[in-house]
């Protein structure tokens, strides 16, 4: 109501530092956010799901923390984007709490640093339920710090550069 378009998507976007605190804080707090706001959340982004557990490997805890997000994305209706490191040997993610994570997973989506442009990452579909994957791309970060479609690899060299909101 009398904002410039596209200022209510910013204005409904909230992002909580939880690196203070302890897995089960990070835990509860996340819980509190989902009870406080979640009629209205959509989507949701963890950068460092492995933070929300005590032990990786851990079995007990990989459990607890995927029942969470099975719980999160029934109870509020909304998508859960994870994000998990991968071992650097087989790119498989890391400890009990990543395999629990990938046999749960709607969709697994790897992004790689390019070798020879670290302004580059590559981004490539592993496995996505339901629809067919998307074709590899690159994305470039512009100078104000957007990220940009840089180019749909194995695809005709005409597509151009577009900025993509996230």
């Amino acid at each position: 109501y009398g904002y410039p378009p596209g200022l209510e998507f910013i204005l409904n976007l909230f992002a909580f530092n939880l690196r203070p605190f302890s897995p089960n804080e990070r835990c509860q707090l996340i819980e509190y956010a989902f009870k406080h706001w979640g009629e209205s959340v959509g989507f949701c982004v963890i950068d460092g799901i492995a933070d929300l557990a005590n032990a990786i490997n851990d079995e007990h805890e990989a459990s607890k923390v995927v029942s969470l997000l099975m719980k999160w994305t029934k109870l509020y209706n909304c998508h859960i984007t994870t994000v998990i490191h991968q071992n650097k040997n087989d790119s498989y993610a890391t400890g009990h709490i990543g395999s629990a994570i990938l046999k749960k997973a709607e969709a697994i989506i790897s992004v790689t640093k390019n070798e020879n442009d670290s302004y580059r990452s590559n981004v490539k579909c592993d496995m996505i339920r339901g629809v067919a994957d998307f074709n590899e791309f690159e994305l470039e970060i512009n100078d104000s710090g957007i990220p940009v479609i840089h180019e749909l690899l194995n695809m005709s060299s005409d597509y151009n550069t577009r900025e993509v909101a996230f």
